[in-house]
């Protein structure tokens, strides 16, 4: 059995949560997300964390 250490699992984790914000708020962009984070709105941890894709939100850029 292996078990990971929690600071493994979390940093996985941060993507993640940063999707679930972002789809909270209405799909607002990821600077402003950040920005949210380095003033103290949202956890902090999600302020300098690897911006997810959001495939609703490239379904929506995409054309024709």
């Amino acid at each position: 059995v292996i078990i990971e250490d929690e600071e493994v699992s979390q940093y996985k984790d941060i993507p993640a949560k940063f999707l679930q914000w972002h789809h909270r708020l209405g799909h607002i962009s990821p600077k402003k997300i950040q920005i949210m984070a380095c003033q103290g709105m949202l956890p902090s941890r999600l302020a300098h964390c690897q911006v997810p894709l959001c495939t609703s939100c490239l379904f929506g850029k995409a054309t024709r």
